[in-house]
């Protein structure tokens, strides 16, 4: 219990992230279900907390979009019910192309823009970035009309093909 609750303190985890580290440490597995459950009890360890918190997190500091957060929630075995609930209020009234065009914004610094991304290759890889950040193909291709007229061919681009 007591490393449980060192653990938490330090950073907070998942049930399922706990649950895996008490594994590795634990001299008597059998106690592992009473732990989460009395940490659960005690609101100390909730993943419903964790995956909001975790969502406005990623949307806020690090400018990522919906997929980027739902394949990270699931990574981290956060149950899929919560996940999408975490979701639907950290993203529910965000403007999904705005915050694709932040993300561009902070990520692409380049002094003149519309000159870089008349080059395709450039346009293409912005546009890879910003789907690998978790935004949809549509959300990144109207983000990146501001910067090109070319833009709109992206939309039939899969990133997942290297082009060079």
């Amino acid at each position: 219990m007591n490393f449980a609750l060192r653990s938490l303190s330090s950073r907070s985890s998942t049930v399922a992230e706990l649950k895996r580290k008490l594994e590795a440490r634990a001299e008597d597995p059998a106690e592992i279900p009473g732990i989460l459950a009395r940490l659960e009890e005690s609101r100390l360890l909730n993943d419903e907390r964790f995956a909001e918190s975790y969502a406005h997190g990623r949307r806020d500091l690090r400018l990522f979009g919906p997929q980027r957060v739902r394949r990270e929630l699931a990574q981290r075995q956060i149950p899929k019910a919560v996940a999408e609930a975490s979701l639907k209020e950290a993203f529910g009234a965000v403007d999904e192309v705005a915050l694709a065009l932040a993300h561009l914004e902070r990520k692409i610094r380049v002094p003149d823009p519309a000159t870089h991304f008349k080059d395709p290759k450039n346009l293409q890889s912005a546009f890879r970035k910003l789907v690998y950040a978790g935004f949809s193909p549509g959300a990144a291709s109207k983000a990146l009309k501001k910067f090109s007229s070319h833009a709109s061919e992206l939309e039939d681009f899969d990133p997942t093909i290297d082009d060079a």
